[in-house]
């Protein structure tokens, strides 16, 4: 009887420690998903070990939707990058058409300042 006992009150001063309060901050509206103007701020009574494995769980989906969308910015700077020097090809191409489009435009002004 004693130990049952003495379990019960280990039971409860173990929640009774693992239980406090939290300020919780609230940035977006529930139900639209949109920041808020000024963040709400309340405090909740929560069971620090099942509190703590659902802002962990939360968390982690977190990091991965920021490390998916990492990943795909990476994959588009890639693909800028790779096409740096078809682009510098393109460039140069134009560059030397110009330069060819010139040279007639020099020869045309001369004819024409000499007459």
């Amino acid at each position: 009887m004693k130990e049952k006992r003495l379990k019960e009150l280990i039971r409860e001063s173990v929640i009774e420690a693992l239980t406090v309060e939290v300020d919780m901050e609230i940035v977006r509206d529930a139900e639209t998903g949109k920041p808020l103007k000024h963040p709400k701020i309340t405090k909740e009574t929560v069971f620090l070990p099942s509190f703590m494995t659902q802002v962990l769980s939360f968390q982690e989906g977190a990091l991965r939707g920021m490390q998916e969308d990492a990943n795909k910015e990476s994959n588009k700077i890639a693909k800028i990058y790779d096409s740096f020097p078809f682009l510098i090809e393109c460039l140069t191409s134009v560059n030397k058409s110009l330069l060819e489009l010139e040279a007639p435009k020099q020869t045309i002004k001369e004819i024409e300042n000499e007459g």
